[in-house]
């Protein structure tokens, strides 16, 4: 589960479903515009993403970026089991 070209994307859509697509598409796109031409790490992201929303994301950004095992089923597959 440590490949880059699978879990980038399954991250983003986890995200997605943990935040709902209006923070989440919002603050995509802010990020973006915010960082063009120029470059971002992890920690801007993880902060930028978390100044969006109310909701605590410190165990989902631990869960899928700091470990490199499969998150647990409620951050891999949010929104289909409760916290």
């Amino acid at each position: 589960f440590t490949v880059v070209y699978r879990r980038g994307p399954l991250f983003l859509h986890a995200l997605r479903r943990f935040i709902g697509d209006d923070v989440f598409f919002g603050a995509i796109r802010d990020f973006v515009q915010t960082h063009a031409y120029g470059n971002a790490s992890m920690p801007e992201f993880r902060s930028f993403v978390q100044s969006r929303t109310g909701i605590d994301l410190t165990a989902f950004f631990e869960a899928w970026l700091d470990h490199e095992t499969v998150p647990a089923p409620a951050y891999l597959y949010p929104g289909s089991l409760r916290i």
